[in-house]
């Protein structure tokens, strides 16, 4: 027992010394290195090195020794002409403790309080050309220095076709030999969202958990490439996915439906759809989308639907190859003629069949476009 408390007595001293030492010489050194002007002058070098045109503006800078030596900053704003701004409440910086004792001072962790992220003309940002994949996400991602930090209360405002606002980020970041991010917020196109990613393989890969309520995927239709999704006029979906990215340009998902609608339109009709429950899985590169669906169960149309989907580019165009059971006629007969009202095939078709329920019906179709698929669409059923 003695010997144990001698033991714990010696720790104690040691790390009484360390902190000592650590403290004087923040209270020595940083002063001569950090003030406001100074550290303005340190993030405007930072910045301007990828952004010529970036404006940096400061309030407040001051050195804060107790408990722990740290930078605070106040009323922080980054401004990216034409493109949008940063605006950070709040900014706490720690540096890692053993660089204190080196002429190079790094980072150890970050805290931001209350920060505003603006992007304004989203369409108009370069992005990287589909022959590159996810290439620039994943320079990023090997670019990020080592680093813990945390956002709180923070908002993300985006002025593009459809105005979009992520509000009430929480978020937990940590960037080691591998990334991982925790986040929670609300937006006005999902009443909740929560996203959980880690990064695999050297940074190479990515795998995230995403969870959202009430996804209005209509206010997300312009800044998607599919031509499907310029089809949805209004949703209200829940989701649970499990997502996965590679820096070669793949990517998959993996995604459980709760109960969801769905108002689809076509050029002279629309349908309000509504889901049940079901499965999805998502695959796709460069090329193109692969989409299965597996057991969907929709009450409107009513029926229970599973197959194939292929959203191509170019010559690859668009395919269809779905089987349905159970398919109550005049449902499916509401929904078709909803969507296609001026096609005569359709009105023919449900003119001899208008009652009963179809044990299993079969759908196929391609096209270069959504509009195109009517004119090789195939039908089989059996009453």
């Amino acid at each position: 027992m003695t010997r144990i408390a001698f033991l714990a007595g010696l720790f104690l001293t040691h790390a009484a010394v360390y902190l000592t030492l650590l403290l004087l010489v923040a209270v020595l050194i940083l002063p001569h290195y950090f003030n406001r002007e100074k550290v303005r002058d340190l993030l405007t070098e930072r910045i301007t090195a990828r952004a010529p045109t970036a404006e940096v503006r400061l309030g407040q800078a001051r050195l804060v020794f107790l408990p722990f030596p740290h930078l605070s900053l106040g009323d922080l704003s980054i401004t990216f002409p034409d493109r949008g701004m940063i605006h950070i409440a709040g900014l706490k910086g720690y540096p890692e403790p053993r660089s204190l004792f080196t002429a190079s001072i790094r980072p150890e962790s970050f805290h931001l309080r209350s920060p505003t992220f603006i992007i304004r003309n989203p369409q108009a940002i370069a992005s990287p050309e589909p022959s590159e994949g996810n290439g620039g996400l994943f320079s990023l991602l090997r670019e990020m220095p080592t680093v813990e930090g945390t956002i709180r209360d923070g908002k993300l405002k985006v002025y593009g076709k459809n105005p979009l606002l992520i509000r009430k980020i929480q978020a937990d970041l940590s960037i080691a030999k591998k990334v991982r991010l925790s986040l929670q917020a609300s937006s006005n196109f999902s009443s909740k969202l929560m996203l959980n990613m880690r990064s695999e393989g050297n940074r190479t890969e990515l795998r995230a958990t995403l969870q959202a309520k009430r996804l209005r995927l209509q206010r997300l239709a312009p800044y998607l490439s599919l031509d499907a999704a310029q089809r949805i006029a209004s949703s209200r979906i829940g989701l649970e996915a499990e997502i996965s990215l590679t820096d070669w340009g793949e990517y998959t998902a993996e995604i459980n439906l709760s109960p969801s609608r769905l108002s689809l339109t076509t050029p002279r009709g629309r349908y309000d759809l509504r889901l049940n429950s079901g499965r999805a899985s998502v695959a796709g590169d460069g090329n193109g989308t692969r989409v299965r669906l597996k057991n969907l169960d929709l009450a409107r149309p009513r029926l229970q639907l599973s197959g194939n989907m292929t959203l191509g580019s170019g010559a690859i165009g668009l395919g269809l190859d779905l089987k349905a059971r159970k398919v109550r006629v005049p449902s499916l007969a509401s929904a078709c003629m909803g969507l296609f009202p001026k096609e005569k095939a359709i009105k023919e078709a449900f003119s001899i069949v208008q009652k009963g329920t179809l044990p299993w019906a079969r759908v196929a179709a391609k096209g270069k476009n959504p509009d195109s698929l009517l004119s090789d669409l195939t039908i089989r059923g059996r009453l």
